[in-house]
């Protein structure tokens, strides 16, 4: 999650939605599993990481709309 939150402000690199989605959807997959399995920490992170990926998307559909 931090990966993709990291892309996704520029946190240290440069802007990438594309790396950043990326990222986040595989954290949201991995938390899933985690939660899954009881992990009550990943509960708490699942919906912070959706909705970096709703501002992912969003940012994607923006830049799409400008082309």
């Amino acid at each position: 999650m931090r990966l993709g939150r990291a892309f996704l402000n520029g946190e240290g690199t440069q802007v990438d939605l594309i790396a950043a989605l990326f990222e986040l959807r595989t954290a949201e997959a991995l938390f899933y599993k985690q939660v899954l399995i009881g992990d009550d920490n990943s509960k708490g992170q699942l919906p912070k990481t959706q909705e970096l990926i709703a501002l992912a998307t969003s940012a994607l559909d923006e830049e799409i709309k400008l082309r």
